[in-house]
């Protein structure tokens, strides 16, 4: 039972880090039409609050890039440790299986 439960985190880790780079991708991509679509074309210090709102939006974008990394190397790590620590505690199960004999 607790098996489907350590499989489905890692494969949710997994997918929430693509989507969060896919995301902060797109949202790098179409940067300039966001900053145009709220007039934050020429942006000349003159408006503080537009300022910050260009700022705070570039400054999400290029935080969740590194989180997104983060997200899908910790994916990675829990499936490999699952993987060895099960090899660890059943070893004949793992040895049959890796000769094709279904154990």
């Amino acid at each position: 039972m607790a098996q489907p439960h350590k499989a489905s985190l890692y494969t949710r880790t997994l997918f929430t880090g693509i989507i969060l780079g896919v995301v902060a991708m797109l949202a790098m991509v179409f940067s300039n039409q966001f900053m145009q679509s709220f007039g934050l074309g020429a942006l000349d210090g003159t408006n503080p609050a537009a300022m910050m709102v260009a700022q705070l939006y570039m400054f999400t974008a290029m935080a969740a890039i590194p989180f997104s990394a983060a997200l899908i190397s910790a994916a990675l790590v829990m499936r490999h440790l699952d993987n060895r620590l099960a090899a660890m505690v059943h070893p004949e199960g793992r040895r049959a299986q890796a000769e094709g004999n279904g154990g």
